[in-house]
């Protein structure tokens, strides 16, 4: 993967995501946290989304244009896990964005 700034940086200020990833990535960066601030839980995010594993943690990836993918993670006191302690993302209510990166294509 390639990385890019530090995603908390970048997703707070759109100039900055525009100087670190491009005006198109940084356009459909903003849709997507628009998208993530608007669901009511984790498993509204539809399209363009996988859950995952990354650094040992239970995560969503979500797809954005450019090959690039921003990386969720649940962010509650206590996460709500299914019974084999996986999260539960259907009761997901809170995330936090762990990463912002592009996978190298060959």
């Amino acid at each position: 993967m390639t990385k890019v700034a530090p995603p908390y940086t970048i997703c707070l200020k759109k100039a900055r995501a525009v100087a670190s990833v491009g005006p198109e990535i940084a356009h459909e960066l903003v849709k997507r946290l628009a998208d993530v601030r608007a669901a009511e839980v984790a498993t509204d995010l539809l399209v363009g989304v996988s859950a995952s594993t990354w650094n040992g943690s239970d995560v969503l990836v979500l797809s954005l244009k450019g090959g690039y993918a921003l990386v969720l993670t649940a962010n509650h006191l206590q996460n709500p896990t299914t019974a084999c302690g996986k999260i539960n993302w259907a009761e997901v209510t809170r995330v936090k964005v762990l990463d912002l990166s592009r996978a190298i294509v060959p």
